[in-house]
């Protein structure tokens, strides 16, 4: 009687663990089992580990407490402080010492934020160890389903991923163990081609295979490549195989293509970003909107006379030091080399001939001739010129000019803006088909520049090759994560940026909150979504 006693009592505790899927919208009714991002979210995985620390056992780096607690102190605080009740899991693949830093770090985090012990307690309970090694891109080896029969989390592993400390079933099956109420599913079968290289698709002697759909490319099979859309629709990305897309979203006619390739992560969550828009209104399922990286709306935000005689680098802080080392860290990515390389061709040293070049006006000469070569070479310094400290000075609209005479940028960021618009019709007419009850469909044009060092050319035009190069110049702001109504985004070291993104949020009733990726994850060519996940749950519609 005992054991019968302390089975029910440990059967109720366990049950009250479960989400409850009656307050869940309903499940999708096309055969898809991926759910979008207006679900509620049951669970979010987070890893201790930063990108440039990633190693096999303890890691140990000189800046470990910021690379790898700090972040996921920060990303894990604002996840908590976007619920008021019903928080959710979060779950940390990371080591014992390691955890106990996270969660001090938390602990002071929401002491600082005035939130009462008694919730901190709460939410602190929340935050549980899984007994896996860390790993950065959390959200690439598996990705989280449904089981349309209980509403509930389905994980299931990408076969074809070999990139984790240790195999894509062994980690899933871990992090599975962890989810309440969840289930580990079937791993998705492998479809990926192999040895594709760059621009290979855009050139004559193209592979067929590239080009036929059967097969994925380049980073095609991974997480952050496996988008929702409302009605039961999928984000099919051009470098995912049509058979590998079908293993999870059904018939072909659920499947919205999009061009991922020229990029070269490849990943869809780079690109789009579904959110819901607050308060709901009716019918219920049409509250959503789809944020769309858009590098019109960033060049339109840096011209506004808002934004416009701010600092291209302008951060939430006047401290000298943090200044300087984040224009290091811009100067030292890649995006940033290409930065320095336009500033460099626009404005020739002081003293050389005594002329400027086009497009330097006479007070950023005066600011130029106060540098000596030994005082202030930094990263990209040649001949007494200094990128770091060109960057510190410059205004958004100078900068913008500067861009705009670089014709591979105006280039790129052109081809681009034509492959958005064309994903924004293709979703536009596959949801109004589906759902026809949506009269409109909203979207925010997220603000985005890229950059890119390859071209390829067809019929004497430059196109962007497949697979590709292009990569975000500062972190993404579709790569980001929601936690109830606050979508919670990689902060990029432009204030213009950052403000215009927070704006276009409030107008569709969504909180906004920052947290600097930038070492952890954009050095690496991913951002929060990236190195995270979010499991998510739905009202199976026998239920109703």
């Amino acid at each position: 009687m005992i054991s019968l006693i302390f089975l029910s009592i440990l059967t109720t505790a366990w049950a009250q663990e479960c989400p409850d899927v009656n307050k869940a919208p309903l499940c999708p009714n096309s055969g898809s089992t991926l759910l979008d991002d207006t679900y509620p979210t049951q669970a979010f995985v987070v890893s201790t580990e930063g990108f440039h620390t990633q190693k096999k056992g303890k890691l140990s780096t000189n800046n470990y407490l910021e690379t790898n607690i700090q972040m996921p102190a920060k990303f894990i605080t604002n996840i908590m402080l976007s619920y008021s009740k019903d928080y959710p899991d979060i779950l940390v693949p990371t080591y014992e010492d390691d955890f106990a830093e996270l969660k001090l770090a938390v602990t002071k985090n929401l002491k600082e934020a005035n939130v009462p012990q008694k919730e901190i307690d709460l939410q602190l309970a929340k935050i549980k160890i899984v007994d896996a090694h860390p790993y950065t891109w959390q959200q690439d080896f598996f990705e989280s389903f449904v089981n349309l029969e209980t509403g509930k989390p389905d994980l299931r592993s990408i076969t074809s991923y070999d990139k984790a400390p240790m195999s894509s079933q062994a980690y899933t099956s871990l992090i599975a163990k962890s989810v309440n109420c969840g289930t580990e599913g079937k791993g998705l079968a492998k479809k990926k081609l192999s040895g594709t290289e760059v621009g290979g698709v855009t050139k004559s002697s193209a592979n067929p295979k590239l080009l036929s759909g059967e097969y994925s490319w380049g980073n095609g099979e991974m997480g952050g490549n496996i988008e929702g859309l409302p009605g039961g629709l999928c984000l099919k990305a051009n470098n995912q195989a049509s058979s590998f897309v079908k293993e999870y979203c059904g018939s072909e006619s659920n499947f919205v293509e999009i061009d991922v390739g020229w990029l070269e992560v490849g990943h869809s969550d780079e690109l789009v970003k579904v959110v819901p828009t607050f308060p709901k209104g009716s019918p219920a399922e049409c509250s959503f909107s789809i944020m769309v990286a858009s590098p019109d709306a960033a060049m339109e935000t840096l011209k506004d006379s808002d934004y416009a005689n701010r600092p291209f680098i302008e951060l939430g802080t006047k401290d000298p030091e943090t200044i300087k080392n984040k224009i290091k860290d811009v100067v030292g990515s890649k995006a940033g080399k290409r930065l320095c390389q336009v500033l460099k061709d626009n404005y020739i040293v002081p003293g050389k001939d005594g002329a400027k070049k086009d497009g330097a006006s006479q007070a950023f000469m005066k600011i130029l001739s106060q540098f000596s070569l030994d005082a202030h070479a930094g990263s990209g310094s040649a001949s007494g010129f200094s990128c770091e400290a060109a960057l510190k000075d410059i205004s958004n609209r100078k900068m913008l000019d500067l861009l705009s005479k670089d014709e591979d940028f105006v280039e790129t960021n052109r081809l681009v803006q034509e492959k958005m618009n064309k994903a924004k019709a293709d979703m536009e007419a596959k949801l109004k088909e589906r759902m026809p009850q949506c009269k409109n469909v909203n979207f925010i044009n997220a603000p985005n520049l890229f950059y890119n060092d390859v071209f390829a050319e067809i019929d004497g035009s430059k196109v962007l090759p497949q697979p590709g190069r292009a990569g975000s110049l500062f972190p993404n702001p579709t790569n980001a994560v929601l936690a109830n109504e606050t979508l919670i985004i990689s902060e990029t070291p432009s204030f213009a940026l950052n403000d215009k993104l927070s704006k276009m949020l409030k107008q569709n009733g969504l909180k906004s909150s920052f947290v600097d990726t930038w070492n952890y994850a954009h050095k690496g060519d991913g951002n929060l979504h990236c190195s995270s996940h979010s499991i998510p749950y739905c009202q199976p519609r026998g239920k109703q």
